[in-house]
């Protein structure tokens, strides 16, 4: 039997179950019961190599990661010169790009047209992939799979605004959609926030920064207030959109296009949670909003998670202000932290982040745990126990549906993924669970039996234990029912 061909066929499986997830529930996992790792694509080479069909053959070099609108695929830039995603077969398909990201116009073919993506962000209605092209143009591939230019001459100095997309000169870094409209957001220079009005075909509008990034206070006039716009989040209620600002404050741009501070003093040392939030010192880094409650939560100084309470008040929820790990505590509190991204699981709404570009931690009721990684960054494969993992997670997307962590692993050039395993089998890799809509899991792993390498799977009604089928040859596996 081909050794790669069943992992790919594993991987693959697992894929496709993770595409027919519409509802998760609660399990009690048993006490031997571990978390996993395992490599979803990339051989640790990042030279192109063509689509292969072993994903675990094919070379990627993989930066930022989304997944596509519906969530059943999984998309990434690949080496800043093409756009490539893991279709729900597990394969690696390049989408867009030559290899080359110097500018070709728009193609009739997309695999014969230069990209140079930076980041993507999907449509919120048509689903279709935009992304920042060079950091002068924003680009889509539109419906009938080629890319477009929708913004941009070429050129980053700023020219005004204008009626016509593609004779306006853009900046764009970070790009967002607003949530309940088709406008495009985006950071233009670092010194304003400019938005592609669909309502007015395509008109390029500021609507917040004067071009200056010296703190300047509230203007009346969003135009004349000097920002320094670096991460962006729409409030899930309001639409309102918030922004870090490099003068060390939390900002936003209101309902009525006016720019107001939400927290910070412009002083990054740490000064405690103080009552106003206007005279508490921070340092914001990323941002998101909690799914549920819609407090604000950010990264302060790289050694603190924090967030914007109901009552607009600064609260410090993990971090002593030293990045050194010192292992894991019940009270976030005394955790040395070194947190690069944060999210929620969409599930249980935990909170999710990177440390140290390193591990994998949450912050929940139990205090700061690690869920994956040593500490080490160098590749040392795949373990039955996430914890045994090297792993080095410099970008990541968390399955908006399952709550799997997935990550590009700079160290390994590979895509990986944890996975919080709902049973224990000895030996077991490549390890993935689905739910469908009426509460069936689903988990697929592979394992080496006599030496050769077979594909294993269980199920459990929704209540009932797990029932495991044996692959071919191998005798009946003994699994723990949750």
């Amino acid at each position: 039997m081909n050794h790669s061909t069943s992992r790919s066929k594993a991987i693959s499986r697992a894929l496709v179950a993770a595409a027919t997830i519409l509802l998760a529930f609660t399990w009690a996992a048993p006490a031997n019961a571990v978390d996993v790792i395992t490599t979803l694509a990339g051989t640790g080479h990042p030279e192109f190599n063509d689509d292969k069909q072993n994903p675990l053959a094919t070379n990627v070099n993989p930066t930022r990661l989304a997944f596509d609108f519906s969530g059943r695929e999984l998309y990434f830039i690949d080496s800043e010169s093409r756009i490539r995603k893991i279709d729900v077969d597990g394969r690696v398909i390049t989408v867009a790009g030559t290899g080359d990201n110097s500018f070709n116009e728009d193609q009739l073919d997309p695999l014969k047209t230069n990209v140079h993506p930076i980041q993507i962000a999907f449509h919120p209605h048509t689903g279709e992939l935009y992304f920042n092209d060079g950091g002068s143009r924003i680009r889509k591939i539109n419906g009938r799979q080629r890319v477009e230019t929708v913004a941009g001459t070429g050129q980053k100095d700023y020219n005004g605004d204008s009626n016509n997309p593609l004779q306006t000169n853009i900046n764009p870094d970070q790009i967002l959609f607003h949530p309940s409209n088709d406008d495009l957001y985006f950071t233009d220079g670092g010194t304003r926030i400019r938005r592609l009005n669909h309502e007015w075909d395509g008109w390029i509008e500021t609507i917040a920064g004067s071009g200056d990034a010296k703190f300047n206070e509230n203007q009346s006039d969003p135009l004349e207030t000097d920002i320094e716009p670096v991460g962006m989040a729409f409030h899930p209620k309001t639409a309102e959109l918030y922004f870090t600002d490099g003068s060390s404050r939390i900002r936003k741009i209101d309902r009525e296009l006016k720019v107001r501070i939400i927290a910070g003093t412009g002083d990054q040392r740490f000064n405690g949670d103080q009552v106003d939030p206007l005279k508490t010192n921070i340092h914001p880094w990323e941002i998101g909003f909690h799914p549920d409650t819609c407090e604000l939560f950010f990264i302060d100084e790289g050694s603190r998670i924090r967030k914007i309470d109901a009552e607009s008040r600064v609260k410090t929820l993990a971090g002593n202000g030293n990045q050194t790990f010192n292992g894991d505590k019940k009270n976030p509190l005394e955790a040395s932290i070194f947190p690069s991204t944060i999210g929620f699981h969409p599930l249980t709404k935990q909170l999710y982040f990177t440390d140290a570009a390193s591990r994998i931690r949450v912050l929940d009721q139990g205090g700061v745990r690690t869920l994956a990684g040593t500490g080490s960054q160098y590749f040392n494969g795949d373990k039955s126990d996430a914890l045994q993992s090297n792993i080095n997670p410099c970008w990541t997307a968390i399955h908006p549906k399952i709550g799997e962590f997935y990550f590009s692993d700079l160290m390994k050039r590979s895509i990986r993924a944890f996975h919080e395993t709902p049973i224990f089998i000895a030996g077991a890799t490549h390890y993935r669970v689905a739910v469908d809509a009426i509460g069936t899991a689903t988990a697929v792993w592979t394992r080496t039996v006599e030496g050769v390498t077979v594909v294993e799977t269980a199920t459990r009604a929704r209540g009932g234990q797990w029932r495991v089928t044996p692959s071919r040859g191998c005798g009946r596996t003994s699994a723990s029912s949750a």
